[in-house]
């Protein structure tokens, strides 16, 4: 088997049943695309940055494999995130309406004529936006952190540990 290459890289012409004295390994062209080597005199010859370039490259398609999966995790804390709130505060409608009155019990609170009754409710309510505020930071580091793996093992390791 032979490849004749221009001095662009480009394939010429190739043979399966002549010989020639240009020889490589038969997976050479998958492990080196053409970027990495350059003919000179007629030989295949790998440029001195091969290695770097073909990492660089292995790095980039194992990035492009993850990154849909990555999109699709993130998706998930998200609507996890989003029914845990739901589960502790309501629905939309439920949630402007208590943040309407924490903010109706605020003013009254700052101007003085706030009833112990509703001090307690107040502070109930800071405590559901406190548990609030904690589901949203927790899904949104998770959220970060899955952005920021590399690699599937370490994107496996993390969804584990949560």
């Amino acid at each position: 088997m032979y490849l004749i290459v221009d001095e662009a890289g480009e394939i010429v012409r190739g043979s399966t049943s002549e010989l020639t004295d240009i020889v490589v390994a038969f997976d050479f062209f998958y492990d080196y695309p053409s970027y990495c080597w350059s003919v000179i005199n007629g030989e295949v010859t790998l440029k001195e940055d091969a290695e770097t370039l073909r990492a660089d490259a292995l790095a980039l398609k194992a990035a492009n494999r993850l990154a849909p999966i990555k999109v699709e995790k993130i998706a998930e804390v998200d609507t996890k995130t989003a029914a845990s709130i739901i589960a502790l505060i309501g629905d939309a409608v439920n949630q402007r309406n208590l943040t309407a009155k924490a903010t109706q019990l605020t003013l009254k609170e700052t101007r003085g004529t706030i009833s112990e009754d509703e001090t307690i409710m107040l502070n109930t309510l800071n405590g559901i936006f406190g548990e609030v505020e904690v589901l949203r930071e927790t899904g949104n580091a998770l959220e970060a952190s899955i952005d920021n793996v590399t690699t599937q093992e370490e994107l496996d390791a993390l969804l584990s540990s949560s």
